[in-house]
């Protein structure tokens, strides 16, 4: 039977390490509040929201501990020190079993570990971005042509910035702007579409024009 386990990277730690998971904790991420009391004034005024018009979460804290029951003392030493040098220090993306098609990113360190005669034992940690990332990007498109419509809507709560990839020059419009591009690729890092937001475009180009994002999840 398949060990139960995660993923750093596409590295299962089951079926690749052969380590067995004895605890997985994984912190919801804490909300970023931010409260003003002015002496003679009832309760407090909260500014939360006050720069983003959304709420901002901190990074989710992940401890992570595994037994290694396989092999000879030997051996097991050299696999901790293949796990030491695979995640220690490094940005990794995250996968669990129970968040199908998403993955966390976020930063490891192996914070203790341990062999003996009997078995080995290791702990390791991440500080993790706070929203779950879908693995695959969400996208639409439209075909040449004048005054093509399509629409973006993001079904997840990580506010989003798209992606805009023409085959020839586009005039692309939406409601409060506009913009004219060239051949390329090319980020929309003045327009965030915010969770459970909709944005439709109107696009006039002899080319395909392609609107692509990832969506995130807490």
């Amino acid at each position: 039977m398949a060990l139960r386990g995660i993923y750093f990277n596409d590295i299962h730690t089951g079926t690749d390490w052969e380590l067995t998971m004895n605890q997985y904790k994984l912190e919801p991420p804490s909300v970023k509040t931010n409260y003003l009391e002015i002496e003679g004034r009832d309760g407090l005024i909260d500014l939360t929201e006050a720069l983003c018009d959304e709420p901002k979460f901190s990074a989710r804290q992940l401890n992570l501990k595994f037994i290694l029951t396989e092999g000879n003392f030997d051996s097991r030493n050299t696999l901790l020190s293949t796990i030491y040098n695979t995640v220690h220090g490094r940005r990794m993306s995250f996968k669990d079993e129970d968040h199908a098609g998403y993955h966390l990113e976020g930063r490891f360190a192996v914070n203790d570990s341990g062999n003996d005669l009997a078995y080995g034992e290791i702990e390791i940690v991440g500080t993790m971005n706070p929203f779950w990332l879908k693995d695959i990007e969400t996208s639409t498109f439209t075909e040449a042509g004048s005054s093509k419509t399509c629409s973006v809507v993001n079904n997840g709560r990580m506010t989003v910035y798209l992606t805009v990839t023409t085959t020839a020059e586009s005039n692309i419009q939406y409601e409060g702007g506009s913009y004219s591009l060239g051949i390329g690729t090319f980020e929309l890092v003045d327009l965030p579409v915010k969770g459970g937001e909709t944005v439709q475009f109107t696009v006039t180009s002899t080319g395909t024009t392609t609107f692509k994002w990832r969506e995130g999840q807490l």
